[in-house]
């Protein structure tokens, strides 16, 4: 008989793996509901486990967000229009372009023709559908309402893209002036800058200082070019093997929040997510702590998730959420008010949905202000650093038709 991994969370909030033989996954699951525990996933013993929860399926998971956007979309339109998983299931795999995803989608549909619910064959495929997705399936089927609950699940990945936009659309352009201004002074200094170079050499005349200076700097860049380039991938490649270990990716994380500009937008960014993700799970009937611990497998950073796993204990001793969150400090006092407010009144899920609209509308705002002021002030600094360059090429010459005269 084989044998599976059950990941399932107790009526404790408590979240677990436990080793179960049953003919297939679809009874395996029925002896767990039996025992009045929520299972998130059921794989066979054996299968590597997929990579941990993330906010939204990526290309390492087989889409791009928005290809599985596309694809719920569809979904939720043949469904809608009353055709039969199978036979929806069909139809998608032969749509789609991806050849791995399609044969994710024939083994989906293989499970289910076996007797397995849509949400338990997806569930053995982690790596393609994240534990947020499978949940959001299964309670709809619970439910009767898959509809609606995709429904939620398409508005939530829509959200979250859109803020995903936000942030890389303010940070395309100065990253655009940067790259083209480190362009500009590079071929300066790399093609134009040497021959300057020899023909103020056979002139043989006095420089000017500031051409001394960069005469220095360009000979320095044309015998350690090599070096320098080695050297700079090797740091590179250190820094990323640094922060594949725990201790080091916690490290750049903690920067990265501390950050100025930067770490008030990556925090902001981290309370939408969590507020969101947290209200699409509990919506699902999701108990509270399990649903903190998928929260926090969601969030990359490693501070953010350290203190998400501060927050389920606290939670767990009996805390409210708000006061959870507000003892390590991370979120503004005005999310933890309204979350506050939302436990009170028992509209938590509601209020959660609340607090990132309200943290996106603040998002909006800082990112404008700061596209605002730091493109005219990258194109001032890069502007002055080629005008340095190339007065100091040219200053010799000013020097010398000054004693022509």
């Amino acid at each position: 008989m084989p044998t599976f991994v059950c990941r399932i969370g107790k009526a404790d909030g408590t979240v677990l793996e436990e080793r179960l033989e049953a003919e297939d996954a679809a009874e395996a699951r029925h002896r767990l509901d039996r025992q009045g525990v929520v299972v998130f996933a059921i794989r066979p013993a054996g299968r590597l486990r997929g990579l941990s929860f993330d906010l939204l399926p990526s290309l390492r998971r087989g889409l791009a967000p928005r290809e599985f956007l596309v694809f719920n979309h569809e979904l939720l339109v043949l469904i809608k229009a009353g055709l039969p998983i199978m036979k929806a299931l069909d139809i998608l795999a032969g749509r789609t372009g991806h050849p791995t995803f399609g044969e994710v989608l024939a083994d989906v549909r293989g499970q289910v023709r076996g007797g397995s619910s849509l949400a338990d064959a997806m569930a053995m495929h982690p790596r393609e559908f994240s534990e947020l997705y499978v949940a959001t399936l299964r309670a709809g089927e619970r439910s009767g309402n898959v509809v609606e609950m995709l429904t939620r699940y398409q508005a939530f990945m829509k959200r979250v893209l859109a803020v995903r936009k936000k942030i890389v659309t303010a940070l395309s352009y100065p990253a655009f002036l940067l790259s083209v201004g480190a362009g500009v002074i590079a071929f300066l200094m790399v093609f134009v800058m040497p021959t300057f170079l020899d023909v103020y050499k056979e002139a043989q005349s006095e420089l000017p200082a500031p051409t001394k200076v960069l005469m220095a700097v360009v000979g320095f860049l044309k015998r350690w070019t090599v070096a320098l380039m080695v050297g700079l991938v090797g740091a590179a490649v250190a820094l990323r093997v640094w922060y594949g270990t725990e201790n080091g990716r916690r490290r750049i994380d903690g920067v990265l929040l501390r950050l100025p500009f930067v770490g008030s937008i990556v925090r902001t960014h981290y309370t939408i997510s969590v507020a969101r993700t947290l209200a699409t799970i509990l919506t699902g009937g999701i108990p509270l702590v399990s649903a903190l611990r998928m929260v926090g497998d969601s969030i990359p950073n490693r501070v953010i998730a350290a203190h998400i796993a501060e927050v389920i204990e606290r939670v767990k001793t009996g805390s409210g959420l708000a006061a959870a969150f507000a003892a390590g400090g991370i979120m503004p006092r005005m999310t933890l008010e309204m979350i506050e407010v939302g436990e009170a009144t028992g509209a938590l899920e509601e209020m959660l949905n609340q607090v990132a609209e309200f943290h996106e509308d603040e998002l909006d705002r800082s990112l404008t202000r700061i596209t605002t002021w730091v493109e005219p002030v990258l194109l001032l600094v890069m502007g002055g650093l080629v005008a340095v360059v190339v007065v100091t090429m040219y200053l010799p010459i000013f020097n010398l038709a000054g004693t022509i005269k």
